[in-house]
């Protein structure tokens, strides 16, 4: 709640960074909690690239893939990756980086060595400390700055109260139902930082509850979070894995 974006990431990415003149950085991992935007995060920043350029011819391709595939390597394949933009989403669904990041890490960067910038997401809770967090790249620099590339980490920052405010303006053009997303959100704005759960209030609004606890809000807000789990551990609902976690 008390993070605050020191600039907004996609006009730096687009101003300072994925531009001919830089060639020292090229390596980066967004990092964000769960639910936090990184997969709209990277759906727009191919947009805003492309929108930039409209009119003009694009300085470098740009690529999106999700490393959630598990033939992900195949979309890796391109005809000069020295001119291609790479944005890898979502090495946290993984599975074969859950089973061993250090070697998974390794196999990946000799996939993308040669692109021109790469831009990698995840979730921060998928590394147990700070420390784990991807650093060093064992990819070589042979530029003027000799050793190995680095990782630059970048994180995206909860909703601001203005950010809240703003999300409620434009989805519910209807005064009554856009004062009554208001009074829950009131009651739950530290979640309500959190776009994903945001993104639910209708889940909250279309059913006959009258959420007059903090609780019952929660209730709500959890099950919809633990169905979204299932479907991204088992790929469908699956009844026995939901109950473990709502029991968790």
């Amino acid at each position: 709640e008390i993070l605050e974006s020191e600039k907004k990431l996609i006009d730096h990415l687009l101003d300072k960074v994925l531009v001919e003149k830089n060639s020292t950085k090229r390596y980066f991992c967004i990092l964000a909690g769960a639910g936090m935007g990184k997969t709209t995060f990277a759906v727009n920043l191919v947009i805003a690239y492309i929108n930039r350029y409209r009119k003009k011819t694009l300085p470098f391709e740009i690529k999106l893939v999700s490393l959630a595939r598990r033939e992900f390597a195949n979309y890796l394949k391109v005809e000069k990756p020295n001119k291609t933009i790479l944005i890898l989403d979502a090495l946290d669904e993984n599975a074969d980086a859950s089973n061993d990041i250090s070697s998974f890490m390794q196999k990946l960067e000799n996939l993308i060595q040669d692109f021109r910038f790469v831009i990698l997401t995840s979730r921060t809770q998928f590394f147990p400390t700070e420390e784990d967090e991807p650093k060093k790249t064992s990819i070589l620099n042979l530029g003027k700055d000799k050793g190995n590339y680095i990782y630059h980490k970048m994180y995206i920052s909860p909703f601001s109260e203005e950010d809240v405010q703003e999300f409620l303006r434009k989805k519910y053009k209807q005064l009554k139902k856009r004062k009554k997303a208001k009074k829950i959100v009131d009651r739950c704005s530290s979640l309500a930082t959190r776009p994903l759960l945001l993104s639910h209030i209708d889940d909250l609004l279309n059913s006959n509850l009258t959420y007059d606890t903090l609780s019952s809000i929660y209730e709500t807000l959890i099950d919809v979070w633990i169905k979204r789990e299932v479907r991204f551990s088992k790929g469908g609902d699956n009844s026995e894995l939901y109950e473990k976690l709502y029991e968790f």
